[in-house]
């Protein structure tokens, strides 16, 4: 009998309801992982938490907001932190950003520091560019909503950089 391949997903959201968008996107597109393992956390400390407890067993996918309640013990103040501790403990971990943030120089500083697989303004989504986007970032591409497309053509063309 083959092992069923786990899809293994963290996702920090201060908004609950936001959090339960997020598994349902999952389970959407689990045709090709047998069984789901999902963490949801709703600020850098609960997050911290569930990004040890699974060293030993990694996230495939982590979707982090920007605006998370912060962890002084940890040194953790935002998402972005949080994404880079992601990056650090767990390198094979997709990262995906999920935001209401528009300020460009946050936005421009995850894009440039972080790299993520995936950045998503909310404002440009529904719950099918959430499944899109999901699907390409697990097949190994990556996904940028609109207005952050818009923002990334800026940084490339301020600094060279582009998305991996």
């Amino acid at each position: 009998m083959e092992l069923e391949e786990k899809l293994r997903v963290l996702a920090v959201d201060h908004h609950k309801a936001v959090l339960e968008v997020y598994e349902l996107v999952c389970k959407s597109i689990d045709e090709k992982f047998g069984i789901l393992h999902f963490v949801g956390a709703v600020d850098c400390r609960s997050g911290y938490k569930a990004i040890k407890d699974h060293d030993h067993n990694p996230f495939n996918i982590a979707i982090v907001d920007i605006n998370l309640k912060r962890c002084d013990e940890t040194m953790i103040q935002s998402g972005f932190d949080l994404a880079l501790t992601i990056r650090s403990c767990m390198s094979g971990c997709k990262i995906i950003f999920i935001t209401m943030n528009k300020e460009q120089e946050v936005c421009k500083k995850i894009l440039r520091e972080v790299q993520p697989e995936g950045f998503i303004h909310k404002i440009d989504c529904n719950f099918e560019d959430l499944v899109q986007g999901f699907t390409q970032i697990l097949n190994g591409e990556t996904f940028y909503s609109k207005s952050i497309l818009q923002l990334n053509i800026a940084q490339t063309e301020d600094s060279g950089y582009t998305p991996s």
